[in-house]
């Protein structure tokens, strides 16, 4: 559902090959993906919530340039499509970007779109049905209370960092953990008990506290309805629940500490179900409530929150392999952001992890944003040193 004022959120893939791709067989792939999910070709009715036909054609959405896109021009969903690719003739190979509407899709459905892409490409048969329905996430799953530290969050309330600057150009702002380090980091984790997403939300968890002077963080979180409940082979969709996490950071406090805090905060969230208590709501009152109280309850609790992090997880290379152009690099981005709200999106590909964030900003804003990430990675670093508890 979506406001007729406001532009709906775009997620973004960025792939880097070591070869050119075939352009007659891209838009071959994107015409077989869109007999599978035929909203990729469509608008969006604002007043009757709805996908509507528009007449766009495969070929419509493919655009080439002649450099490596380092950013995205705007575009709205709203007119159609809800999917455009961009592919960038770089010198050493070219770059794939598939951005795609957050009405359609969260980025877990994107990186799936592009295995899709990927597959028609590659000349296989596939016989499948895309599943836009979270019911079975939903039906018979019991929401406990909220936990105390989410109690404790409640009257937090920021408008994002303090960044100077203003806007400007669109950029993404990049921070990368190699593969050796994430290797270690990952150890370490699984030493103290914790996971690889623990550590890195205790890393944000301590930089939004650092630089917002105060003792207390609170981040949005998103999760993935996939891992948690069967909801088919092919889910391009949005199946995102989310949790509110809020841990204190003492003055003093070392990594140890907050991140066995984010580790039991997560644990507890999770039994509780937390991640759906909002959508719960939601998915309850949609069948009694007339559709534009509902639409009012969505716009209310269904927004960017300025402080927020994901975490994609591994992107298998295999799933954006087109032909004999092998995946270099790969990462995900989230919407572009013009104010001091950050949005930290992790994901990692051939054992590197990119920390990524999109902004629009001058140069000073960016350099503020670009420093965000570099804590955030130095503070995963810095727990290698620090010596175990207990």
């Amino acid at each position: 559902m979506v406001h007729h004022d406001i532009v709906p959120a775009v997620a973004y893939a960025k792939i880097d090959f070591d070869g050119r791709l075939n352009m007659d067989r891209l838009v071959h792939a994107v015409a077989k993906a869109a007999a599978v999910i035929p909203e990729t070709l469509c608008g969006i009715d604002t007043r009757r919530f709805r996908f509507t036909s528009v007449g766009v054609a495969p070929a419509d959405i493919v655009e080439e340039v002649p450099y490596t896109p380092e950013s995205c021009p705007e575009f709205d969903p709203r007119s159609g499509p809800q999917v455009k690719i961009l592919v960038g003739h770089g010198v050493d190979g070219d770059t794939l970007v598939v951005q795609i509407s957050h009405v359609l899709s969260d980025g877990a459905g994107l990186w799936q779109y592009v295995g899709l892409l990927s597959a028609f490409y590659n000349g296989r048969h596939l016989n499948l049905c895309n599943n836009r329905s979270v019911r079975a996430a939903l039906d018979g799953t019991k929401v406990g209370p909220a936990t105390p530290a989410e109690h404790d969050g409640e009257d937090t309330s920021w408008d994002g960092f303090p960044m100077p600057g203003s806007v400007g150009e669109r950029l993404w702002l990049v921070e990368t953990i190699p593969a050796g380090t994430l290797a270690v980091l990952h150890d370490k984790a699984k030493q103290s008990c914790v996971t690889l997403n623990d550590v890195f939300l205790a890393a944000y968890s301590r930089v939004v506290c650092r630089l917002l002077e105060t003792s207390k963080s609170r981040v949005s979180c998103p999760v993935d309805l996939r891992r948690l409940s069967e909801l088919g082979d092919l889910t391009v969709a949005n199946m995102t629940g989310r949790y509110m996490v809020t841990t204190r950071v003492e003055p003093g406090d070392s990594f140890s500490t907050t991140v066995s805090r984010i580790h039991d905060e997560v644990q507890e969230l999770r039994r509780r179900n937390r991640h759906v208590a909002q959508l719960h709501l939601l998915h309850f009152a949609w069948r009694f409530a007339p559709k534009r109280l509902i639409q009012e309850s969505v716009r209310g609790v269904y927004h960017l929150h300025p402080i927020s992090y994901s975490n994609m997880g591994v992107l298998d290379p295999a799933s954006a392999t087109f032909g004999s152009c092998r995946p270099v690099r790969g990462a995900v981005f989230g919407p572009y952001i013009d104010t001091g709200g950050f949005l930290v999106v992790i994901s990692t590909m051939h054992g590197v992890a990119t920390l990524g964030s999109s902004i629009v900003a001058d140069p000073e804003r960016a350099q503020a944003g670009q420093d965000i990430l570099k804590m955030v990675v130095e503070e995963c670093v810095a727990w290698l040193s620090e010596p175990a508890e207990g």
